[in-house]
């Protein structure tokens, strides 16, 4: 089934299982064909965009959304993950996540209680619980905050961790625990 793009908060993400349905379904059967639907030259286009070594472009977006056939209301939500993901400032991150929620939830109105609430209500949070999956992660909050771009305080990347245990959004992996570099300490509960 094809990806839904409300599903994600990462358009990186979301580009990664495109990829993965394409080549399932057979309309893509290589990265350097995907990068030529995105009309990219460079082969290796989605393994830069997806190791966050180089953004997506405004041309780029629009070749990919012809190609997966998104309406305008997909393509408007598209842009607003794109848009919120290189935002510099605090205002800019926050103004676009507010259009991702906004998009959202047209889609599926629920209540939601406070600590679910708060996970939404402040941009970082999902950031945070990205980057605590991280193999470079060494349960440090420090670490967290100096990755974040915008500057997020080490208190601030401290209470989203809080929040996203009490959530259980988060969890320690029984297999690394905290030891060692070479593995995440922290895995999702679900993706």
């Amino acid at each position: 089934m094809q990806p839904d793009i409300y599903d994600f908060l990462d358009y990186r993400h979301y580009l990664v299982e495109v990829f993965e349905y394409l080549k399932a379904t057979k309309k893509v059967t290589s990265y350097r064909s995907f990068a030529r639907l995105a009309d990219s030259r460079t082969p290796d286009f989605l393994q830069r965009i997806r190791d966050r070594q180089q953004n997506i472009t405004p041309a780029e977006a629009t070749f990919i959304c012809r190609a997966m056939k998104l309406p305008k209301k997909k393509r408007l939500y598209f842009e607003a993950l794109i848009n919120f993901d290189q935002a510099t400032t605090h205002e800019e991150k926050e103004w676009w996540f507010l259009r991702i929620l906004s998009a959202r939830e047209y889609k599926s109105v629920k209540k939601i209680d406070s600590a679910k609430y708060q996970y939404f209500s402040q941009w970082y949070v999902p950031v945070v619980r990205e980057l605590m999956t991280h193999p470079d992660y060494n349960d440090d909050p420090a670490w967290i905050a100096a990755r974040i771009r915008p500057r997020v305080s080490t208190a601030k990347v401290k209470k989203a961790i809080s929040l996203l245990k009490s959530l259980e959004l988060i969890r320690r992996d029984p297999k690394s625990g905290t030891s060692g570099r070479s593995t995440a300490p922290f895995a999702h509960l679900q993706r």
